[in-house]
């Protein structure tokens, strides 16, 4: 839930993808739909960095790029 979460599925395709209903899904993975999209993302973003510092430029570009305010947490 938390990967496609934060890959920007919804919690519609994810409840399809998975063969619940929405209410099922919001259930049963309250924690990975409330949190998991910001805890991957924040992987992603902590990969880009270690990419950069190794002297990857395309990584730090992309680490460069990123806006913290694009991803605030729901609370």
């Amino acid at each position: 839930m938390a990967t496609a979460a934060g890959g920007g599925a919804t919690q519609q395709a994810i409840a399809l993808a998975l063969g619940l209903t929405v209410p099922t899904l919001r259930k049963c993975f309250p924690e990975e739909l409330q949190h998991g999209a910001a805890r991957r993302r924040l992987e992603v973003l902590l990969s880009l960095f270690a990419a950069a510092r190794r002297g990857r430029a395309g990584a730090a570009r992309r680490y460069l790029a990123h806006r913290p305010e694009r991803f605030q947490a729901s609370r």
